[in-house]
């Protein structure tokens, strides 16, 4: 057995350590179970790219045996390894082998998405179900409320009470009805900071300068645009609140929300031109959403159109709108 092979195996064995004590720490450790979950597909990740598939491939299901020889949960250590360590995995089988990141990303997502509702799922099967799960946490919101308002001296009647509870009763309802585009949305941001944050690790690892799309560079396809207003008109047309509408409306939702997270990246793009540390502009955004928070809805509609047209007129893989960056 050569150099080489020795070496990835021994690379393999502590990608392996590395991803099954992140696993651990996800699951047992509430302070640090999110940054834990967060890189904890890092370091297999990084063997697609150093050595080979099977290195990669390798420590990933010996970090899963070892996870289940230490909890004897096979079910709780499933779902953690799928929807934490497989996406950062996807991604490096994907991009290691030429798939442009776009792909790796998408590939990513589809696994973090089956991983989330897989745990929605569990949820429903544990008997606690996701609404009344919301309802518990809005119960304890609503009771913070009224205590901030009555604390202020303002007096808490049966009217208002009776007011704030239905308010937050129309919010589940809306989430629940648009439960789809929720979970769609968590798996393609997940999928997409876990893919940016190994290339970083991977960029400052000197292992290999990852080509990427910087989020103020993303484009929709045009047949989003497309699909928004074809939508649009239906869904305005339909009069029925059934499956099918509310299945549309969903995809309307998505389509929508693309569309405006690429308006953001335009006036990102813009403003970066200005202030070019990303952090200090992520302080101004933050800050700028919480100001003009009862403006939201006017704002969304602004950015939709705006990453409709941006979308619509732009090529996103040319003229510099889409923007591959390829950072030595």
């Amino acid at each position: 057995m050569n150099n080489t092979k020795i070496k990835a195996i021994a690379d393999s064995a502590v990608g392996a350590a590395l991803c099954t004590l992140l696993i651990m720490i996800s699951l047992y450790v509430p302070i640090l179970a999110a940054f834990a979950a967060i890189v904890c597909g890092l370091p297999v990740m990084l063997l697609f790219y150093k050595h080979n598939i099977t290195s990669g491939i390798l420590a990933f299901f010996c970090a899963f045996l070892l996870s289940f020889i230490l909890t004897g949960n096979i079910v709780s250590v499933g779902v953690a390894m799928l929807t934490y360590a497989a996406p950062a995995a996807v991604f490096g089988l994907f991009n290691s082998k030429g798939h442009k990141f776009s792909t790796s990303v998408i590939a990513a997502a589809a696994v973090t998405l089956v991983g989330v509702v897989i745990e929605f799922g569990m949820l429903n099967g544990s008997g606690t179900g996701i609404r009344d799960s919301i309802a518990a946490y809005s119960s304890q919101v609503q009771n913070l409320f009224n205590e901030a308002v009555s604390s202020s001296g303002i007096e808490v009647g049966s009217d208002m009470s009776a007011a704030v509870a239905q308010a937050f009763e129309q919010v589940i309802d809306g989430i629940m009805y648009y439960l789809p585009t929720f979970i769609i949305c968590i798996a393609v941001f997940y999928a997409y900071a876990i893919s940016m944050i190994g290339v970083f690790v991977m960029k400052r690892l000197r292992v290999k300068n990852i080509e990427y799309v910087r989020f103020n560079k993303l484009v929709a396809p045009k047949f989003v645009c497309h699909i928004t207003v074809l939508l649009f008109v239906v869904t305005l047309i339909a009069k029925d609140n059934g499956v099918y509408t509310a299945a549309l409306k969903n995809v309307l939702l998505v389509s929508e929300i693309a569309l405006g997270v690429c308006g953001f990246a335009f006036l990102d793009l813009k403003f970066s031109g200005v202030l070019k540390q990303w952090y200090i502009r992520l302080v101004i955004y933050i800050g700028a959403w919480f100001s003009v928070f009862m403006m939201i809805p006017v704002l969304a509609d602004v950015l939709v159109l705006i990453g409709f047209f941006r979308s619509l007129y732009l090529n996103p893989l040319g003229n510099g709108s889409g923007g591959k960056n390829h950072e030595g």
